[in-house]
C-alpha cells in the first residue's frame, strides 16, 4: 500500500555518531559540575568534623 523508504546505512551511522557526540558534549559539563559539588561537600565535612585528613574520593 505505502512504500516506506529506508535510510541508507551511511545515513544511519551518521545519525548515531551525531547522537553520540551530542550526548558526550552534554554529559562532560555535568561531570565537572558534580565534581565541584563533591569538593564543596568534602570541604564542609572537613570544617564540621575538624579532621583535615578526611579521605577524599579517589584516594
Amino acid at each position: 500500500m505505502f512504500h516506506r523508504e529506508m535510510p541508507s546505512s551511511g545515513e544511519t551511522n551518521a545519525g548515531i555518531l551525531a547522537l553520540t557526540a551530542v550526548s558526550i558534549a552534554i554529559t562532560v559539563p555535568f561531570i565537572f559540575y558534580f565534581k565541584s559539588i563533591a569538593d564543596s561537600l568534602h570541604t564542609i565535612a572537613e570544617d564540621k568534623s575538624g579532621y583535615r585528613k578526611a579521605k577524599k574520593y579517589g584516594e
